[in-house]
């Protein structure tokens, strides 16, 4: 009958076998574990906005290499495992991003993240697709290694990267 192939089926989905699929972002956080654990973390929400002009920024830094800090992101994190790509808008260069993804807890140290398992550079702003669905991934960490010149910095710390969105493509 109909009924039982169309079951047999979607008994093979992840929602039938009790792993949901995303469909939405729920969360975006700051990760700044090498730092003050804080990069303007009130201007996360401008990621989700649909609007490119507003924007989340990292603090203001002496170099385009933060100083020497490793690096700093966004941790986005999903209503089930991802299972498509997403999109992340880079609003200035030049940049060089890492991607990691988590299943479980959001780690408190790049290390805990595992080995990344794509990375971006460019020089100039450019919206970025890296596709996390191969992971078993709930959460996605957006990884700046390095930060353009941002006019909204003092000639001191002349760096900050900007992100103006990032959406699930899927």
């Amino acid at each position: 009958d109909s009924d039982a192939t169309t079951n047999d089926a979607e008994a093979a989905t992840p929602e039938e076998t009790g792993v949901p699929i995303a469909s939405s972002i729920v969360s975006v956080t700051t990760f700044d574990p090498d730092g003050n654990f804080a990069e303007f973390d009130e201007l996360t929400g401008a990621v989700l906005d649909g609007d490119p002009g507003t924007r989340w920024r990292t603090e203001c830094y002496s170099n385009q290499f933060m100083g020497g800090k490793p690096g700093v992101g966004l941790v986005v994190s999903f209503d089930g495992v991802v299972d498509g790509p997403v999109t992340v808008s880079v609003a200035n260069g030049p940049y060089q991003l890492r991607f990691f993804t988590g299943a479980g807890d959001v780690p408190t140290s790049l290390s805990g993240w595992g080995e990344a398992f794509d990375r971006s550079f460019g020089a100039d702003a450019a919206t970025i697709t890296v596709d996390p669905s191969t992971r078993n991934a709930r959460h996605l960490l957006v990884y700046l290694e390095e930060l353009g010149p941002n006019a909204l910095c003092t000639d001191t710390n002349p760096f900050s990267a900007a992100i103006s969105e990032i959406v699930l493509a899927g």
